[in-house]
């Protein structure tokens, strides 16, 4: 192929000078790349006589199933099969091999579009799957648990009971199966009949099956701390039915006759859910408090002159706010030392000053045109993954990388967000109630970072979390 590119220079150029170039590899070293369009040929095929050998290479040994998803998996968009041999030539008595057995469904749904099996029965399954799975991973942390809790049509997936009363639940997970999709609208679905659940009580959680099925321990996590935040919560006297709060557990007794169905008449009732309800990123690991160094008032409304005399006592100061704040960009440093020192607007001679103090300090590669992230030393900045709430500081003092560590966790979370919900989340991770222009640009620039570290993609309006 390279030598017959070659022979065009123009076609050799599209193939090769692009911002993902053409490739050709086989089932054992695809893994990893993508593309929008994928060209797939199947390389076996009937001898002379019409005969189809059932050796078809690494899928005849164990784990070839899994070798042929990574090979089927590659393209984003669309792909095109290419195969002289035909599904019903694969004679599975055989061969028992599951990557053989893969191959021949793989090929069926190429040539008729349609799965081989009847998608209602896998849905029905998957539902089942996916709670009693999540079932399994709570009963091994202790926990004991209902599933399918409620008679009508729409239940709630599993039911977390508390362990100091058991007649009442301490949290409600449901997950994204049949009922959710069959679910008229949007708005029956995330708010309506969450809302119904929470105005009887319920703690409410969603769960979505990609998610589970992809970072399950993650997933997990989330849950139990979750379940540990409710429990912390609760006072020693259990709840009644009466004082239905989001903070206490559910009374069990009543929760099969009270769990509504869905109706399309419940789209007109004026349920109040707030956006973090919807769409949220449960507590973690990634967000570490932010701790201000405590330095006292010095020379309050003094001159510049006589702050310049102070230059050594201002570098130990500048010096003690990173060492304690760090990563911080020169402008909440700049506002530190103006507050500190009582002065109202920062000259030449102290931003000379600052600069000086600053030579030795490590320039985070993240950091924003005219407004550098400082750090002690490299080695402090290495593998930061942390974020931190603004805690008083503006959106432009928040360091680039604490908002790309963010925005990578609510991508992580939730694994595909619209740019507007992105933009949400992100602002209400940091503590801010409203979206400004400058928090619309730096959390842009944020899911810029995401794409070029090959950790996002964008399609559409939809930005979805790339896995390594």
């Amino acid at each position: 192929m390279v030598e017959e590119l070659s022979k065009s220079p123009q076609l050799e150029k599209r193939a090769w000078d692009v911002g993902e170039p053409l490739f050709v590899k086989n089932l054992e070293n695809v893994q990893g790349d993508e593309r929008d369009i994928i060209l797939f040929s199947v390389g076996y095929g009937p001898d002379k006589s019409g005969r189809v050998s059932m050796n078809f290479g690494p899928l005849n040994n164990s784990g070839g199933e899994r070798r042929l998803n990574v090979a089927v998996s590659r393209a984003r968009y669309e792909m095109m099969v290419f195969s002289t041999l035909q599904p019903e030539q694969i004679d599975l008595n055989r061969s028992r091999a599951r990557g053989v057995e893969g191959l021949k469904r793989f090929l069926e749904f190429a040539k008729s579009g349609r799965m081989p099996v009847v998608s209602t029965q896998v849905q029905e399954d998957m539902d089942i799957s996916l709670v009693e799975s999540i079932a399994t991973e709570l009963r091994l942390h202790g926990y004991e648990v209902d599933t399918f809790v409620g008679r009508s049509r729409f239940k709630v997936d599993l039911a977390v009971i508390d362990p100091k009363h058991p007649e009442n639940y301490l949290l409600g997970i449901v997950c994204d199966g049949r009922n959710y999709y069959n679910t008229p609208t949007q708005r029956d679905r995330e708010i309506c009949q969450p809302g119904v659940l929470q105005g009887l009580g319920w703690n409410l959680m969603r769960v979505w099956s990609i998610d589970w099925f992809l970072n399950r321990e993650q997933v997990t996590d989330r849950i139990i701390d979750r379940l540990e935040a409710i429990t912390s919560s609760l006072s020693e006297e259990p709840p009644t039915p009466s004082k239905p709060s989001t903070t206490k557990s559910f009374e069990r007794s009543s929760a099969k006759a009270e769990t509504p169905s869905p109706s399309p008449l419940l789209s007109s009732i004026p349920f109040s859910v707030s956006e973090d309800e919807l769409v949220e990123v449960s507590s973690n690991d990634n967000e570490v408090p932010y701790k201000s160094a405590d330095i006292p008032q010095r020379y309050a409304n003094k001159t510049q002159d006589i702050l310049m005399l102070a230059r050594r006592q201002v570098s130990q100061d500048i010096k003690d706010i990173i060492d304690c704040e760090q990563p911080v960009t020169i402008g909440h440093i700049r506002k530190r030392i103006l507050h500190i020192y009582g002065q109202s607007r920062t000259t030449e001679r102290l931003q000379h000053l600052l600069e000086r103090a600053l030579a030795s300090c490590y320039v985070d590669p993240l950091s924003v045109p005219g407004n550098a992230t400082y750090w002690a030393s490299a080695s402090a900045a290495s593998g930061y993954d942390k974020y931190r709430k603004a805690s008083g500081r503006d959106i432009e003092d928040i360091p680039l990388v604490e908002i790309r560590n963010a925005t990578l966790l609510a991508l992580r979370q939730q694994l595909s967000l619209s740019v507007s919900d992105l933009l949400s989340q992100i602002s209400r991770l940091f503590g801010f109630q409203r979206r400004t222009p400058k928090t619309i640009q730096l959390i842009t620039r944020a899911i810029e970072v995401l794409e070029q570290e090959g950790l996002a993609s964008r399609v559409g309006d939809t930005v979805i979390y790339q896995s390594h």
